[in-house]
């Protein structure tokens, strides 16, 4: 039987799943198959991580709370049952997707086992209630290492067919070295002030680390990015390109 290999990430933030692709590249290498994903449709991954060749299909599931708890689960069932996976792969501690390949009757369901979430898995090697106060990208690595998956490098690539952009985004594609600030965050009480964006681009432009700098931010947080622009020394408002 040939092998489907599923990965699910639950966390909504893009930055974690970023940090997650070497897990997602170690457990394609390890099963030598493309890989699908099923994660929250904030992260918009069917869009940023559709160039990666050993990633085949993303699915989206919002992985909610309350009433709508047992939705999700059927959800991910159905996402089970359509693709006949024979490994799934659960890069959290969450228990539904486990519950889900459970009852969908695949084989193969691995996970960190933290918690309850240990009675639906198929393994017998967990991680400890300790290394829940690790780092995401930590757990993964011991999850891998615990079940004998190799990882060749922790540090995430993606790959851009940047075709794709060059006639809507020209601005993308111009010759210098450059480099984003994503300025935003899902969450108010954790984005820096606009003055501490400006200090950061001024020391790296002195140091000649970039032509061209992206503020990256979402179309409700754009007055930051036209802050940031508006406040700039003139040296640095001519380097500087907004990207909503």
């Amino acid at each position: 039987m040939t092998k489907k290999i599923c990965i699910i990430y639950t966390h909504h933030k893009l930055g974690d799943l970023i940090w997650q692709l070497p897990y997602f590249k170690a457990i394609s290498d390890h099963h030598n198959q493309k890989v699908d994903l099923v994660v929250r449709k904030k992260t918009q991954a069917k869009n940023i991580l559709k160039d990666i060749k050993h990633i085949n299909l993303i699915n989206y599931n919002d992985f909610r709370k309350g009433v709508f708890y047992w939705i999700d689960v059927f959800k991910l069932m159905g996402i089970f049952f359509n693709n006949n996976y024979t490994h799934v792969y659960i890069l959290d501690k969450v228990n539904k997707p486990a519950i889900a390949a459970r009852l969908c009757g695949i084989k193969n369901v691995i996970g960190p086992g933290i918690g309850n979430q240990k009675k639906w898995l198929t393994v017998k090697k967990f991680l400890t209630n300790e290394d829940w106060k690790m780092s995401y990208s930590e757990q993964s690595q011991k999850l891998l290492s615990i079940n004998s998956i190799n990882i060749n490098s922790i540090y995430p690539e993606i790959e851009i067919e940047t075709k794709r952009y060059e006639k809507d985004h020209p601005d993308l594609i111009i010759t210098g070295n450059k480099i984003s600030f994503g300025i935003d965050s899902f969450e108010d009480y954790k984005m820096w002030y606009e003055d501490y964006f400006i200090e950061l681009a001024e020391k790296l432009y002195q140091n000649k680390i970039f032509d061209y700098i992206y503020l990256i931010c979402g179309p409700d947080k754009s007055h930051l990015a036209d802050n940031i622009i508006n406040n700039s020394k003139k040296i640095i408002l001519l380097i500087v390109q907004k990207k909503i």
